[in-house]
């Protein structure tokens, strides 16, 4: 619990200080918007057991498993967007975020399999 508290103040931090909010709000569904995804393996413990940050379709996207979870965080300044992951084949997304507000999707690891995505559109 410990380490979630101090991710989430470092993340908060982190896009707070590049002009990112964080917010519950959504954006409304598509209409034929191109829609530009990538996505990593979350399995590899020794790159990912922290959290990996890196740049990622223009935004910066911190990934990984921790805390028995795998997650993804999804920061875009221009771009709406969106963050996924996958576990036992089931996919949990966030809702699609404005510009400057994070988008976070978590949920229980597998034992293998895990998956972390990120979205933008427009």
């Amino acid at each position: 619990m410990k380490k979630i508290i101090q991710l989430g103040a470092f993340c908060a931090a982190m896009f707070t200080a590049a002009g990112f909010g964080v917010s519950p709000a959504s954006a409304a569904p598509s209409d034929a918007a191109i829609v530009v995804e990538g996505s990593a393996s979350a399995d590899a413990p020794q790159q990912t057991r922290a959290g990996k940050m890196v740049p990622a379709g223009g935004g910066m996207w911190t990934y990984g498993i921790w805390d028995k979870k795998v997650h993804s965080l999804f920061a875009h300044e221009r771009s709406t967007h969106r963050a996924s992951v996958k576990s036992n084949g089931t996919v949990t997304r966030s809702a699609w975020q404005p510009p400057k507000t994070l988008a976070y999707a978590t949920r229980a690891k597998a034992v293998s399999g895990n998956q972390s995505y990120w979205a933008t559109r427009g």
